[in-house]
């Protein structure tokens, strides 16, 4: 499993990726994303 992290100015996101052989021996890798949102926001 890796973690990269990718950073604005106004927010921050998480990928991460996994990657695992299956049954039939073929390799695969997952990428999901999971944004951060805004550190600061304005509240309503």
């Amino acid at each position: 499993m890796k973690v990269t992290t990718s950073k604005s100015k106004n927010s921050e996101s998480f990928y991460i990726a996994k990657s695992y052989i299956n049954n039939k021996g073929n390799a695969n890798k997952q990428t999901s994303l999971k944004p951060q949102y805004a550190r600061y926001q304005k509240s309503v």
